[in-house]
């Protein structure tokens, strides 16, 4: 009974021992999963190229922006401006303002956005995949303007 007690003691300290180190190990895995050691503050020049539309005129249409990333571990904000249309840059008068919001993933980050238009305000999500210097994301957006959708591409500035 002695040798019983002395096994179910060792027994239960393994596997206290095994828990507390798998635990240890998700922490540590969850703290480097929102704290990625990819750093995207500041300006960015985005160029969104329309390939699929519901309304035909916009088709091919390159849309910029400039935007301002704030990074907070994994945590994206940004603000910025649409300030040009196929390279031909809009009077300040005219520019509209879009925020966007997201997530880094690895190498992926992912974006909701909200552009609020003059006439309406449209909503949309971009992914870009990050390339190894960090200056440069590459991806898709998707809008709920005209029903956009295409290539996203983000130039650190």
């Amino acid at each position: 009974m002695l040798m019983l007690n002395s096994v179910a003691k060792k027994l239960i300290a393994t596997v206290v021992a095994v828990v507390g180190f798998i635990s240890t190990v998700l922490g540590i895995i969850e703290y480097l999963q929102s704290h990625p050691n990819i750093d995207l503050n500041g300006e960015w020049r985005v160029t969104n190229t329309i390939e699929h539309t519901s309304y035909a005129p916009f088709l091919k249409l390159k849309l910029g922006y400039r935007i301002f990333i704030h990074q907070d571990g994994a945590q994206i904000k940004a603000t910025g401006e649409k300030c040009w249309e196929n390279d031909v840059e809009y009077p300040f008068e005219a520019r509209t303002p879009i925020t966007l919001e997201g997530t880094i993933e690895k190498s992926k980050v992912w974006i909701t956005f909200s552009e609020h238009g003059k006439q309406r305000a449209s909503t949309g999500t971009i992914t870009w995949i990050i390339n190894e210097n960090e200056k440069m994301l590459k991806g898709h957006f998707t809008s709920t303007a005209a029903d956009a959708n295409g290539s996203s591409i983000a130039e650190r500035k």
